[in-house]
């Protein structure tokens, strides 16, 4: 077998199979409209089995690909920044282009692709699907089949099951039950808050003359408005931290935090783990230590999820060197598939503040070290990353195939080792300009946050 094999795929039209007698054999049970699996018009699968003339299709194949094969130089980017075109039809470079186009006699796999009634085809927002390209695909003279080879699919998925009620729960939804391109949502899921939530922390809290109000910025704008998150913290053991300075942070709320979410480390385990990193570049520390604290609270999560016996749907991770400056909500509809982070102001990412689905989380928040020597390719690793860390981030994103939304109106400013804000960090100029005036109009500036 090659790397990528090419499927056929072959589209399927909006005309309904007449024949009630055949159309009511992918049916399970008695035939029923009030029934889900006993009424096969809510299946596309089970009620159009007429497509395009093979010979009319202009439909390009799909490609299954042996991703233990693919290595990371075989993706988009042949050299970073550089694009290369690929697609959904063909999506590595390692795939040769003729799998976009495969005999449908010869394929060892077929793809089915369903247009779908009016209602269905018009769900999505695409310019694309206007009236006349909807009716161009179902002109009666490029009609041909019908095939009736996916009918048995649902039979052999109820027993799969083992029950009708167990396969009904899976397939809520399906034939528009709850508005086209909608998903089913249980009643519990109307507030992010009812999910199983964590708010994760790293990094240090340092000395300062804004310490107290970096960690009231955290209490008030991350855990006050999220009661119910679990919370984890990670640090470095040193005069510029202690346990007790975090406690209004780790036990906000004491049903859902206790000793064990915090985690702390000598900060000479930096020293002896990334050597490589540190020998060439004592300004390589800064990032260093953070990619370590995130990693570290994560593997503290990931163990009490373990011991639970389940995993928390919403995460988010928080530096311990920023004021926060407004409420961060961990929304549902940002939540669902996506990592939640904002740009500074030269565009780079403001990683600081990131939140989302788990799984997306955790392509964030692991795996840097590794994939950071392959960006700097023999490069002197401390140096050249200080100098490249947005292009590291973008990079770092692209090939871990991260799916990111940003939300500009987070903000939250970094202490420089100086022991100032970095009121730039963010994208937001009314809030650069008013942050202009902390250390001055503390009071004044927080009044006019508040007002706007």
């Amino acid at each position: 077998w090659d790397v990528c094999v090419g499927m056929a795929r072959v589209l399927f039209i909006s005309s309904e199979e007449q024949n009630k007698t055949k159309l009511y054999e992918g049916a399970v049970g008695l035939p029923s409209s009030s029934s889900l699996l006993g009424n096969p018009t809510m299946f596309d699968t089970l009620r159009f089995f007429y497509h395009a003339r093979l010979s009319e299709q202009s439909t390009l194949g799909k490609s299954l690909v042996d991703v233990s094969r693919v290595s990371y130089e075989d993706l988009a980017f042949t050299s970073f920044g550089a694009k290369v075109r690929v697609n959904a039809h063909r999506p590595f470079l390692i795939c040769d282009p003729s799998v976009t186009n495969v005999d449908y006699d010869t394929s060892h796999f077929r793809v089915q692709h369903y247009l779908g009634n009016w209602d269905a085809y018009s769900a999505r927002s695409d310019l694309r699907r206007q009236k006349e390209k909807f009716q161009e695909k179902n002109n009666p003279a490029n009609i041909a089949g019908p095939i009736y080879d996916a009918q048995p699919w649902l039979k052999a998925f109820v027993k799969s099951m083992g029950s009708t009620e167990v396969a009904t729960k899976f397939l809520r939804g399906v034939g528009g039950e709850y508005g086209y391109g909608k998903r089913y949502k249980e009643p519990e899921e109307a507030a992010v808050v009812s999910r199983p939530c964590a708010l994760l922390f790293y990094g240090n809290v340092p000395i300062t003359s804004f310490t107290g109000i970096i960690l009231s910025s955290i209490q008030s704008n991350i855990v006050d408005i999220h009661p119910s998150c679990h919370i984890y913290a990670h640090t470095y053991d040193s005069s510029s931290i202690s346990e007790e300075m975090l406690l209004p942070i780790i036990k906000a709320n004491p049903e859902q935090a206790n000793s064990k979410n915090f985690v702390m480390d000598s900060a000479s385990v930096l020293s002896k783990t990334y050597s490589e990193f540190l020998d060439d570049s004592t300004s390589a520390i800064d990032f260093v230590g953070k990619w370590h604290s995130v990693e570290r609270v994560w593997d503290c999560m990931s163990q009490a999820e373990a011991e639970q016996g389940r995993f928390y749907e919403t995460v988010g991770i928080f530096a311990l060197d920023a004021r926060y400056i407004n409420r961060i909500v961990l929304k549902e509809g940002d939540t669902l598939n996506a990592l939640v982070i904002s740009r500074n102001k030269d565009g780079g990412f403001n990683s600081r503040a990131v939140y989302g689905a788990r799984g997306e989380v955790y392509l964030w928040a692991t795996d840097r070290f590794r994939m950071a020597k392959d960006f700097v390719n023999g490069e002197s690793i401390g140096p050249y990353l200080t100098q490249n860390m947005d292009s590291f981030a973008e990079y770092f994103v692209y090939f871990k195939m991260i799916s990111i939304h940003v939300r500009n109106d987070i903000c939250a400013h970094s202490v420089l080792s100086t022991g100032d804000l970095a009121i730039s960090d963010c994208r937001c100029r009314e809030l650069h300009e008013l942050m202009k005036e902390i250390g001055k109009e503390e009071d004044r500036v927080e009044m006019k946050l508040s007002l706007r």
